[in-house]
């Protein structure tokens, strides 16, 4: 290693981007984070959701299927992670894939995604999307409002 190579890794030590010698780009720390959010939205980890955003996260980041973690978060029946994400800006009117936004998920009664041996699981998520499918109502009519008021000034 030269002189200019032993520079680099100081630098990057004191400004904490070394990678431990993983050869990983930030891409790859990119998705691995956007895959975090995704799974900490659907298992209704509100401090990790928490934590991912605040690190920078982008919270309408896209999966399989279109997905972004308001959507998982939706799916899931988890309204306190669908709060902290339209909080920090998720858009709900994205679509997936299947052309669904997050408001179409909470009020459709499919609820194939839970546990088949667990009622409560059942129920938590029916109830979770009610209040998803209220407070994206709610986010809905703030936003009309918004926009009723801008266009009559």
């Amino acid at each position: 290693m030269d002189g200019r190579e032993q520079e680099n890794m100081e630098e990057d030590k004191e400004s904490g981007s070394e990678k431990s010698g993983s050869g990983e780009s930030s891409w790859e720390d990119e998705v691995e984070d956007e895959e975090a959010l995704w799974e900490a939205a659907r298992e209704g980890d509100t401090d990790r959701v928490k934590q991912l955003l605040a690190e920078g996260v982008n919270p309408d980041a896209t999966g399989p299927w279109e997905d972004t973690p308001l959507h998982d978060a939706t799916r899931s029946g988890r309204p306190k992670c669908a709060e902290i994400l339209l909080q920090h800006g998720a858009d709900a009117g994205l679509r997936n894939e299947y052309g669904q936004t997050a408001e179409d998920i909470a009020a459709d009664e499919d609820i194939s995604n839970a546990d088949p041996y667990n009622k409560d699981d059942e129920e938590r998520i029916t109830r979770g999307r009610k209040e998803i499918l209220k407070l994206l109502r709610q986010q809905n009519n703030v936003s009309r409002f918004k926009t009723y008021m801008m266009q009559k000034s």
